[in-house]
């Protein structure tokens, strides 16, 4: 049975067939190397494929195509798929060649894609030793209709907000650059932007940022290119121009020796400069990634307030569904979750869809239910489990934090398992490092419980956090290897905030994750050297009656009580005079100890 996604897909390849194109790449991204992206960018995958996750790259040819995508998205895309004629490729699975190894590997040259869309990392893999011809070339206007770019109205972070100000962000770039030997740099990022600026904006959704590139020059020569009538105020030294005005300022320092973000600049912007350039990470990168006090003050705060939703969606679903018996959609849930986070007047927007997904949803990582596409959750039979993952952007920071509830009736396999991702989070939360360490010298501290049960979670444990930026933020995280893509394997190092977040997902059953935020801290400094650690910022009680003691040492079930401790304390000033929500709270933070 014919369906839109193929009926697309055949008016592309009849298309392919009279240029002479052996292979297109559709990516789900834009010019800025966006993780999310606004639906002039993401539409031309999703009218072509009926893969809804956000992270994955469609490649067609004249007579098939395939989405990459990973481990975090396998199990939703299978299903997705089902009844289209896209195959899913697992994306980093053992002896699974990669989307550039198969397109040199079938010769699927002449391949065009949207240079201005990919990357100058992903263009060079594409490009190759012995690649054929490559063109840049967009279909997207062939599907679908032209649309206009999102340029929302630009507001500026108080300066209360935060611990620099615009000339002394600036400057730190400068410094870097002149160490660096170049004369400037071009960024192309938007949250580097937003962080540089103070400025922010909803150019994407649940990502509060606008469009626009920036250059630096070391000797203080400043250029924004953004929707000009959208800025809030005059920037010190600073020039603005109109958003497109980028492309003819590029030709004007085509000689300069610049520094560019290789994953985060598009293939077109690299291709202006003739003199050469440096490839390197952005400064603001790591400048923005090290939170100064009172970014982490402000962060502390929101966070009390991210838990208090959290506990009150966890109140609500006890008291109705695993008590009353009553049933409610995963959409209704969600909604719900949201408008407890936006009770308080520090809370402008999400910082993700949020996730609540019941049983087998909860075996894919990223599922959110949709309005006309939601499941029925309710307290029947063994181990009813529901996941919340959610977070929210707030004037002081951004938060992601996930919670797995029993609604009835847990099997000892379900509580065997919530017990190993709460070990998985308490090993990790607790560990010390010597500075120096990368999150991939820290992964293994999650991730061995589940390994040595023979299963694995296929995700990194953990991603760096913006402050009133994205969700998942470079350069700091936890992961087993080194993902070059990610670029999140730098040393971590105090001031900076990391999701941990291991979990067991199976298919069919459940999906178990518990997600809080850590922030790096100094611990102590020894001849030896200077030694750091982690202080929770999240709070929110873990669920005490579904552990099994048995598979915990006793330093961890101490570990276990002392944040519920913590999450008690927390959170008491905000319901004590709520008696019931109160009385939740305590039973919820009751200590656990050995039968």
């Amino acid at each position: 049975m014919n369906n839109i996604y193929d009926d697309n897909l055949a008016k592309l390849q009849a298309q392919m067939k009279k240029d002479g194109i052996k292979a297109y790449v559709v990516p789900v991204t834009d010019p800025h190397q966006s993780e999310y992206v606004a639906p002039r960018y993401s539409l031309e995958r999703m009218s072509l494929c009926s893969f809804k996750g956000s992270d994955g790259t469609l490649l067609v040819t004249q007579d098939h195509a395939y989405i990459y995508t990973d481990g975090r998205y396998w199990i939703e895309a299978m299903d997705e798929l089902k009844g289209t004629n896209t195959e899913l490729v697992r994306m980093g699975d053992f002896n699974v060649p990669s989307i550039f190894e198969f397109i040199k590997t079938n010769h699927l040259y002449p391949l065009a894609m949207d240079f201005a869309n990919v990357s100058y990392t992903d263009f060079k893999l594409y490009k190759g030793v012995g690649a054929g011809e490559i063109i840049d070339k967009s279909y997207r206007d062939l599907i679908l209709p032209k649309e206009e770019l999102p340029f929302s109205k630009i507001w500026k972070v108080e300066q209360k907000l935060l611990s620099t100000t615009y000339e002394q962000r600036i400057d730190a770039v400068i410094a870097s650059l002149k160490k660096q030997g170049v004369e400037g740099t071009l960024i192309s990022s938007l949250d580097d932007i937003a962080y540089l600026t103070g400025w922010r904006a909803d150019d994407i959704e649940c990502t509060p940022v606008f469009l626009g590139y920036m250059y630096i020059g070391v000797d203080g020569d400043v250029k924004v290119f953004i929707h000009a009538q959208n800025t809030p105020e005059v920037l010190s030294n600073t020039e603005i121009y109109d958003y497109d005005e980028v492309w003819g300022f590029l030709k004007t320092i085509e000689d300069k020796y610049v520094l560019l973000d290789p994953r985060r600049t598009n293939e077109k912007v690299v291709s202006y400069f003739k003199k050469g350039f440096l490839l390197a990470s952005n400064p603001s990168q790591l400048q923005k990634s090290i939170k100064g006090d009172i970014e982490i003050q402000n962060t502390k705060e929101i966070h009390e307030l991210d838990g208090l939703a959290v506990l009150k969606i966890w109140y609500w679903v006890t008291k109705h569904i695993k008590e009353n018996h009553e049933k409610y959609s995963e959409y209704e849930i969600a909604s719900l979750v949201d408008s407890y986070r936006f009770e308080n007047p520090r809370c402008y927007e999400l910082s993700f869809t949020t996730i609540a997904a019941f049983r087998g949803h909860a075996a894919m990582m990223h599922y959110s239910p949709t309005k006309d596409d939601s499941s029925i959750v309710d307290g029947e039979g063994v181990d009813p489990i529901l996941l919340i993952d959610s977070g929210g952007q707030y004037y002081g920071g951004t938060t992601d934090i996930t919670r797995t509830f029993c609604l009835g009736e847990s099997s000892a396999e379900y509580r065997i398992d919530y017990t190993l991702t709460a070990k998985s989070v308490l090993d990790l939360a607790n560990t010390i490092f010597l500075q120096g360490c990368a999150g991939t010298a820290l992964d293994i501290k999650a991730r061995e419980n589940i390994w040595k049960r023979g299963m694995d979670y296929k995700c990194g444990t953990g991603h760096g956090v913006g402050y009133m930026l994205g969700v998942h933020e470079g350069p700091n995280g936890f992961r087993y290897r080194v993902v070059p893509e990610r670029d999140d394997s730098h040393m971590l190092l105090p001031g900076q905030i990391q999701s941990d977040e291991p979990g067991v997902y199976k298919g069919g059953k459940y999906g178990i994750r518990i997600e809080s935020e850590l922030l790096t801290v100094r611990k102590f400094e020894t001849p030896d050297g200077l030694f750091n650690g982690f202080e929770w910022i999240t709070y929110c009680p873990l669920d005490g009656e579904n552990i099994d003691t048995s598979i915990l040492s006793d330093e961890e079930i101490q570990w276990f009580n002392d944040y519920q401790k913590l999450s008690l304390d927390t959170l008491t000033p905000y319901v004590k005079d709520d008696k019931d929500l109160y009385d939740f709270l305590v039973e919820k933070s009751k200590p656990i100890s050995r039968k």
